[in-house]
């Protein structure tokens, strides 16, 4: 769907966020025919939800005053062994991480955040980037009462990008976001959708909803995520006009295109593809690395990992696999690949052979 002249800026948001939260702007299912053939266990048995994303930390007390001590989430602190399992998934010397911590719903069992802090961190991935340039971008993170959460936000000290957030109703829904700077220049969205099906933490936070990317191409970015994992498409538009670029000070015949792929009816563990078509931006991908502050990488569960691994050998697609990594209580077969963009995707498979720590 392609929205040529947005008359305001309450249509170009409202478009974007019913998309994501309604299913609305274009929603299809759009299987491509080009990818692996996928076994019916595969197709019934692996959610396509990810399992977590890595954000890398300066101070895990910092990280965690945000996500456990205001948001609510449960958190799940990793021991000195399961650090050294992280340090030889991501092949980095020994004492290269400090703590680490998994934290996220504790009604879910994905969806979660990984929050490394390491001996001697680089810089911020989101370090002086500009609007086009492709890198991971945003965390979201849904709330029952906005105007409540806020107020606990501000007097814990927190600052938004916008004086008050966005408001919209369409068929009934209301929609409401604003964007918050957070540790290691991370950006989190903070979304409130009226009747969202999911259960709140007592401070009233769901997540983790979402991470948002942005692609130098992101039909190609697509096709390479739904060919290797069978992910959803729930959401595919496009925005262009002379009110997008006011808004967002981009040149004039910038497309903003949007995809949104994971699991349908569940609003947890999305991936938001976004291209900024018709401007140049830097690729920053090279920054998301183990080491690196914020949004590095985001990790999936899979099923026939040995069918994986044929497959990115039959396309000659980079990866790297590693085995029997102890990690969360779990033991894991692992490929360590980059999407065609340079995002890090971690691919999980189950496993019995190691010992859990």
């Amino acid at each position: 769907m392609v929205i040529d002249t947005v008359k305001s800026l309450s249509q170009v948001l409202m478009c974007v966020l019913v998309s994501v939260i309604l299913g609305g702007c274009g929603t299809f299912d759009d299987r491509l025919s080009s990818g692996r053939a996928l076994s019916a266990q595969s197709q019934e048995g692996t959610s396509k939800a990810w399992l977590h994303a890595t954000v890398g930390v300066a101070s895990l007390e910092t990280a965690l005053a945000l996500w456990q001590d205001t948001f609510g989430f449960d958190v799940k602190l990793g021991s000195g062994e399961q650090a050294r399992e992280l340090e030889r998934l991501w092949d980095l010397p020994k004492g290269a991480i400090s703590r680490h911590a998994f934290i996220g719903q504790s009604d879910l069992d994905r969806a979660k955040l990984l929050l490394v802090e390491y001996l001697n961190p680089g810089a911020p991935v989101r370090q002086n980037a500009k609007l086009q340039d492709s890198l991971p971008k945003n965390i979201d993170v849904y709330v029952d009462q906005l105007d409540v959460r806020l107020k606990t936000l501000k007097e814990r000290g927190y600052t938004f990008r916008s004086a008050d957030p966005q408001s919209f109703v369409t068929d009934g829904i209301t929609v409401r976001e604003i964007h918050m700077p957070a540790h290691d220049e991370t950006n989190i969205v903070i979304l409130e959708r009226s009747e969202l099906p999911v259960s709140y933490t007592d401070n009233g936070f769901f997540g983790i909803g979402m991470i948002i990317v942005t692609v130098p191409d992101i039909d190609l970015e697509q096709r390479f995520l739904q060919n290797l994992l069978d992910l959803n498409l729930a959401t595919d538009i496009q925005l262009a006009g002379p009110e997008l670029e006011a808004v967002t000070g981009l040149p004039p015949g910038t497309q903003w295109l949007i995809k949104i792929l994971g699991e349908p009816d569940f609003f947890g563990g999305q991936i938001e593809l976004v291209e900024y078509r018709g401007v140049e931006g830097e690729n920053l991908y090279a920054r998301a690395e183990p080491g690196a502050l914020g949004l590095t990488s985001v990790a999936y569960e899979v099923d026939e990992l040995d069918e994986i691994a044929d497959y990115l050998t039959g396309i000659n697609h980079p990866h790297r696999r590693t085995s029997d990594i102890s990690l969360a209580n779990s033991c894991y077969d692992a490929i360590l690949l980059r999407t065609p963009a340079g995002m890090p995707v971690h691919l999980l498979e189950q496993s019995n052979a190691c010992r859990l720590f």
